[in-house]
């Protein structure tokens, strides 16, 4: 998963020891709404 990724980045590169994503917001523009109602619609990103 590509916020595993960015946690291992951060944490590797010593920005930030342990990082945590705590809240996960997003937004988009016209035709993007559809893909961001595709992503929440996998329970484990809507919770987060």
């Amino acid at each position: 998963m590509i916020l595993d990724t960015v946690l291992s980045v951060i944490d590797s590169q010593g920005i930030i020891n342990d990082p945590k994503i705590e809240y996960l917001i997003m937004t988009s523009f016209s035709a993007g709404y559809g893909g961001v109602r595709e992503i929440l619609k996998s329970e484990n990103y809507y919770n987060k």
